[in-house]
């Protein structure tokens, strides 16, 4: 009997053993979460992009005003050119042909307009003679002044050279032999985001972007970086799909220095969304879980009574979503019990509960 009694003790203490290893393995398996409460407040968005300063300008091409065969560029692409400056030669002997056409035309425009009717054709055709009238003498005048010059264009105003054809290569007539853009006194800044992320602002709203400002027209040149709250002056939608463009206007009034040096500055823009409307419980986005078929489900702490204590399980909890950002939810009513934070690291069925350490 006594034997039997010890048999069976030890068969229980090793079975024991056995069982608390076997249970420290499947502990050890277990998900180990993090819990909050939810609380009532805005839902918020922090953004941070880059931007880009872009300054208004206007593009003009000089062209080949006839067939053009050996051309000197005497600029380079993103070369700046002041108004009056040489831009390219050519050989004057191109022009022999071409003036004598423009003179040519001139004398036979200046004749339609001095013989025309008192019908109302020919004074139609009158007035068409005086405009082609007036543009061949034009032609003319800025020939004469290339002429004037040894056969030299020169740039019409201030502007960077954006792109001419290769040095010493032939321009059909009309054809652009030199780019170039003239920049105003205001810029743009401007960034795009994503379709989704655009949806939390619409002009009139305020963004925050660190601006390096220079100024050369000071006693002492001015260099400085500095943060400015601009307002959004224009949304719209870019070619690009699922892209919307953002801009806010600069001003020399606004940063306090000469914006021609700051054309194509990079820098970051700062924005914070918080909505309108204050919702009941809002919790990181991380808590929500969603199934196939799209519902939205939290997972709560539960506790269970076991012979040897406590244990812990996440509860599924189906709820409705009210508003959402990419880092904060809005959820509808929800029992008064801590929520996981970490719900997507939980495996198993949303319609299961699953255990916890």
């Amino acid at each position: 009997m006594k034997k039997l009694a010890a048999a069976l003790l030890a068969f229980f203490l090793v079975a024991a053993v056995c069982t608390g290893i076997s249970q420290n393995k499947y502990y050890e398996s277990l998900p180990l979460v993090s819990v909050q409460e939810a609380v009532p407040g805005n839902l918020r968005e922090h953004l941070e992009t880059e931007a880009r300063v872009e300054l208004d300008y206007v593009e003009s091409d000089l062209k080949a005003p006839c067939a053009l065969s050996g051309v000197e560029i005497l600029v380079s692409q993103g070369e700046t050119v002041e108004a009056g400056e040489p831009v390219f030669r050519v050989s004057p002997d191109d022009f022999y042909i071409y003036e004598r056409q423009l003179r040519l035309e001139i004398l036979e425009y200046e004749r339609q307009v001095a013989s025309s009717d008192e019908t109302e054709e020919g004074r139609l055709r009158a007035e068409i003679a005086a405009h082609q009238l007036e543009q061949s003498q034009k032609k003319l005048t800025d020939l004469e002044m290339i002429l004037q010059n040894d056969g030299t264009v020169t740039a019409p105003s201030d502007g960077t050279v954006i792109s001419c054809i290769s040095n010493g290569s032939a321009a059909a007539q009309g054809q652009a032999v030199v780019q170039m853009r003239s920049y105003g006194e205001t810029a743009v800044l401007c960034w795009s985001l994503p379709d989704d992320q655009a949806a939390y602002f619409a002009p009139g709203d305020t963004v925050s972007a660190p601006l390096t400002v220079w100024s050369d027209q000071a006693d002492v040149p001015i260099a400085k970086r500095s943060y400015f709250d601009l307002t959004i002056s224009r949304k719209y939608y870019k070619e690009t799909e699922n892209m919307v463009r953002f801009e806010t206007e600069l001003t020399p009034e606004l940063l306090g220095g000469a914006l021609a040096m700051m054309n194509g500055e990079r820098v970051t823009l700062l924005a914070d969304y918080v909505s309108e409307n204050e919702y009941q419980r809002i919790l990181p986005l991380d808590a929500v879980v969603f199934d196939s078929e799209g519902s939205g489900f939290l997972y709560q702490l539960d506790t269970r009574s076991r012979v040897f204590g406590q244990e812990y399980y996440a509860v599924p909890i189906a709820v409705q979503i009210e508003g959402k950002t990419r880092e904060y939810v809005a959820v509808s009513s929800i029992p008064e019990k801590p929520v996981i934070l970490d719900a997507k690291s939980l495996s198993g069925s949303t319609e299961q509960a699953v255990r916890l350490r």
